[in-house]
C-alpha cells in the first residue's frame, strides 16, 4: 500500500466548516441519552428499565430527539471497532498487563461506555495513576528536575514512572509526552515506551507514546532506539522516529533545541506561545495529542481516515479550533454523542484513495 501524500495546512489559517463546529462541552440531555442507549442494550434490562426509559421520554421532547440522534449515530458506525486498553484477570506483568491492545465489538464499547458515564474512570487509567511518579491533566503541562539533575516536561495528560538507583536511570512513559535533558553522568538514562528504549547519549530529546508505538525526536546530542532484542538504531540531532513492535522508521525532523510545546524559561515573558507541530504524522496520532489538549475523547470510525497523513502546525490552546482545521482537510465530519466527539468521513472517496 502506497501511503497518501501529507496533506499540508498553515498554522491556523484555515477557515471553519460550519458543519464541523464542536458544541461546547457534552449536552446534559445527550449524556442522559447515550446512558439510556447502553443501559437498555445491558442483557440484565428488563420491563422496569423500559418503564423508567419511557417516563424519561415523556418527560420533554428533546430527550426524545437526543435519543433518536444517539440510535442514528450508532447505526452509521457499521460495526467500526476501537483499541481499548484492558485489564487480563489472573496475569502478571503489573502495569503492562493492563495495557493490552484489544479490539471491542459495538456491544462491548457500550459496555465501555456504560462505566465511562457511570463512574468516569477505567481500569488502565488507575492503573497508570497507582504506577505514576509525575503526571499531567487533560491540557496541562509540568517540568520537574529528576533526582539525578535530568529536566523532563510533560505535555497534556502525560505520566511517568521514574527508577533512579546506584546503576541506571529508567523513566517509562506510561501515557502522553515527554521531553527530557538528559544530566551528563556515567549511569545510563533510558526512556522505555512499549516495545521501545530510548537511550541516552549525552543529548535532549523527546519521546511520545500511542499505544504500543510511538515517536522520538532528538533535539540535542543523539541516542539510540532499540526494541525488544532488535539493532540499535542511532538518532542524532534534528532526527526523529517512528516504531511500533514491528520496527522503527526516520520520519520526518527535529527542529530547534526544544520542541514547539515545550516553554523556554530563558525566554521570560517573550517566550513564543506553545505550539504543536505535525510532519507527516498519520491522522489517528494527530487527534490524539488534540484529544490530551482537550479537544474531547475522540473516536475514528474509518480505518483509511486514520491513515490520512498530516503536516502543520496548531495551537493547543484552542483544541477544538486546532481540531476542525485539521478535519477541514481530510473529508472529515463531526458528531458529538454524550462526552464523545465521533470523526467519521464526510464521503467514501477519501478513503477509497488510501485503500
Amino acid at each position: 500500500m502506497v501511503a497518501p501524500p501529507s496533506i499540508v495546512f498553515p498554522p491556523m489559517t484555515v477557515p471553519l466548516d460550519p458543519d464541523l463546529r464542536l458544541n461546547d462541552p457534552a449536552d446534559p440531555v445527550a449524556v442522559e441519552a447515550t446512558t439510556w442507549f447502553v443501559r437498555l442494550r445491558d442483557q440484565g434490562a428488563g420491563p422496569s428499565d423500559r418503564a423508567a426509559f419511557d417516563a424519561w421520554l415523556q418527560a420533554d421532547s428533546a430527550h426524545g430527539t437526543a435519543y433518536a440522534d444517539v440510535e442514528a449515530l450508532w447505526a452509521g458506525l457499521d460495526g467500526a471497532t476501537f483499541p481499548v486498553a484492558v485489564s487480563e484477570p489472573g496475569a502478571g506483568g503489573g502495569l503492562e498487563s493492563l495495557r493490552r491492545r484489544t479490539l471491542l465489538s459495538r456491544r462491548a464499547m457500550a459496555a465501555a461506555a456504560a462505566l465511562v458515564l457511570t463512574v468516569g474512570v477505567s481500569l488502565p487509567s488507575l492503573a497508570t495513576h497507582l504506577a505514576t511518579d509525575a503526571q499531567t491533566g487533560v491540557g496541562q503541562s509540568r517540568s520537574l528536575t529528576l533526582a539525578d539533575g535530568s529536566l523532563a516536561v510533560l505535555d497534556a495528560d502525560s505520566a511517568i514512572a521514574v527508577d533512579i538507583a546506584a546503576d541506571r536511570r529508567d523513566v517509562r512513559l506510561l501515557r502522553g509526552r515527554v521531553w527530557v535533558q538528559a544530566a551528563h553522568e556515567a549511569r545510563p538514562f533510558r526512556v522505555h515506551v512499549g516495545p521501545a528504549a530510548v537511550r541516552d547519549i549525552g543529548t535532549a530529546f523527546e519521546v511520545s507514546r500511542y499505544g504500543d508505538a510511538g515517536t522520538v525526536a532528538v533535539t540535542e546530542g543523539s541516542v539510540e532506539l532499540t526494541l525488544a532484542d532488535g539493532p540499535a538504531l542511532p538518532l542524532v540531532a534534528g532526527q526523529a522516529a517512528r516504531f511500533d513492535r514491528g520496527g522503527a522508521v526516520f520520519a520526518g525532523s527535529a527542529a530547534g533545541t526544544r520542541p514547539a510545546w515545550v516553554p523556554d524559561p530563558t525566554d521570560g515573558q517573550g517566550a513564543s506561545p506553545a505550539r504543536l507541530r505535525f510532519v507527516d504524522a498519520p491522522l489517528s496520532e494527530v487527534l490524539a495529542d488534540l484529544q490530551r489538549h482537550g479537544a474531547g475523547r475522540i473516536l475514528v470510525t474509518d480505518a483509511a481516515l486514520k491513515r490520512r497523513r498530516i503536516t502543520g502546525t496548531v495551537d493547543p490552546a484552542q483544541p477544538r479550533v486546532a481540531l476542525n482545521a485539521v478535519l477541514a482537510r481530510v473529508d472529515a465530519r463531526v458528531d458529538r454523542v454524550g462526552p464523545f466527539v465521533v470523526v467519521r468521513p464526510k464521503s467514501r472517496r477519501g478513503s477509497d484513495e488510501d485503500r
